[in-house]
């Protein structure tokens, strides 16, 4: 067979008649001269369409980095809104599918015919009746997504610093300790004219 093939390719690749003449002809009266000037050409017009467009190109790579910029900034408030938002759906799917199954698996078992349930290698009855606790995981992965958005604390408002000494007073903070007994009777006995 593949002898058949090979003689049959000869064969034509001898013959004047055929597309393998015309290719040759073809071939013969292609310059490759013109063919890189049309090249040249060619991509002297793709140079000059780019440049007139960079800038253009250059304000939409600008927005799109500004846009992944704004993605990436992952506040805290940010990250417990979507844990809490992304657990709420998956805990209120979960439950409306434990409720779907319950309710199925219970048609199902009216629904039998003795034949069939005497023919499973299973009792199908035990089966039917706890399919329905598949929708507890998609309830507890909503329970663990909203637990995990409550734990993160959102951004704290930054806290006013106050000077280590009283503006009213020369006396320092309550929070450092003076440093003898008498400094500190002093400074009460201050405090009370």
């Amino acid at each position: 067979m593949i002898g058949k093939a090979v003689s049959l390719s000869e064969a034509i690749a001898r013959t004047d008649r055929g597309p393998l003449p015309k290719i040759k002809e073809m071939m013969k009266s292609l310059k490759v001269e013109q063919v890189s000037d049309e090249i040249s050409r060619a991509l002297d017009q793709m140079n000059q369409e780019i440049v007139r467009n960079s800038g253009s190109l250059a304000k939409l790579k600008a927005a799109r980095l500004e846009k992944r910029l704004e993605k990436k900034e992952n506040t805290p408030q940010h990250r417990r809104e979507k844990h809490i938002v992304h657990g709420l759906i998956s805990l209120f799917s979960g439950v409306g599918l434990m409720i779907f199954l319950y309710y199925l698996s219970s048609a199902l078992i009216l629904k039998l015919p003795e034949q069939i349930v005497s023919q499973a290698p299973f009792e199908i009855e035990p089966v039917v009746r706890i399919i329905w606790l598949i929708g507890l995981i998609p309830t507890l992965t909503g329970v663990g997504r909203i637990l995990a958005g409550l734990t993160i604390r959102p951004q704290s408002t930054p806290s006013v610093e106050f000077s280590t000494q009283s503006t009213e007073t020369n006396e320092l903070p309550p929070r450092y300790e003076p440093a003898s007994v008498t400094e500190r009777t002093t400074n009460i006995l201050n405090r009370g004219q």
